[in-house]
């Protein structure tokens, strides 16, 4: 997984070389690069089930529905198509869903922890101090 200051160099490169697309998509890239691939059945059955949750794992030409059946974590769900669209996202899906729904077109889902935890305004220290602002 990629960490806080990984992802702020993705946004700083970004900006710097004006790329005009959707930063998450480069991040779900660099989560892609550094994390793992489903590349057999026991790894794309397992998923990120057991892991410590600060690795993303990808799953290349995918059709099938996902679950979180296992997991001990939240996690973020991405599909691209093949021209590298976003066609599916769902966020902080918990532990025990059976069937979440991916389309049945092929893609590539990318999964990844869920870091959002609370709303709100947070001071220096990361109290949440507040609701979020409307």
């Amino acid at each position: 997984m990629l960490t806080p200051e990984e992802q702020m160099q993705i946004i700083k490169e970004a900006i710097t070389s004006g790329y005009k697309g959707p930063v998450f998509k480069l991040i779900d890239e660099g989560h892609i690069k550094k994390g793992q691939t489903a590349s057999t059945d026991k790894q794309q059955e397992q998923g990120l089930r057991e892991s410590d949750g600060n690795t993303a794992m990808s799953f290349p030409e995918s059709t099938e529905n996902f679950n979180t059946e296992g997991m001990d974590f939240d996690i973020d769900v991405r599909k691209y198509d093949k021209e590298g669209n976003l066609v599916r996202s769902y966020d902080k899906v918990p532990p025990g869903v059976k069937d979440l729904n991916m389309g049945e077109e092929e893609g590539t889902v990318v999964e990844t922890p869920s870091q959002y935890k609370k709303g709100g305004v947070y001071d220096d220290g990361g109290e949440n101090i507040g609701p979020s602002l409307p």
